[in-house]
């Protein structure tokens, strides 16, 4: 809890927000810092991944098509899997760790190529 003078800020809310948060006694204050706390660390992870995602690039070179599709093919299965919420008893999708026949999967070990394409994933969900 801060203690103390904190800085202020003027912020506009459209009518039926401003409605809501009268009506159920919120602070409008406590939703503001929260939610822009989750958005910077949702932003901080995001960089991380992608800063990561380009140490593993620069060590095994980038995604080949094919990888690409794989990765893409798994994250949207994901996000619908995790957009179908609790109206689905769905179990979530296996995700085999082994990539598709390229040249990372030719590496004795293929952990390095499972990661990217998984950031390749996380990539591709949040940028868009």
């Amino acid at each position: 809890m801060y203690v103390g003078r904190m800085p202020q800020m003027q912020v506009y809310l459209s009518d039926e927000l401003y409605s809501i948060v009268k009506s159920q006694g919120l602070s409008a204050s406590s939703l503001l810092q929260d939610a822009v706390r989750q958005h910077c660390d949702r932003q901080e992870k995001i960089r991380a991944a992608h800063e990561y995602a380009e140490e593993v690039f620069a060590e095994l070179g980038p995604p080949t098509a094919e990888e690409i599709e794989w990765a893409e093919t798994k994250a949207r299965r994901i996000v619908e899997w995790l957009s179908a919420g609790e109206q689905s008893d769905a179990k979530p999708p296996a995700i085999s760790p082994t990539t598709p026949s390229t040249s990372w999967s030719n590496e004795s070990d293929n952990s390095d190529a499972s990661h990217a394409q998984s950031l390749w994933s996380v990539s591709a969900i949040t940028d868009s």
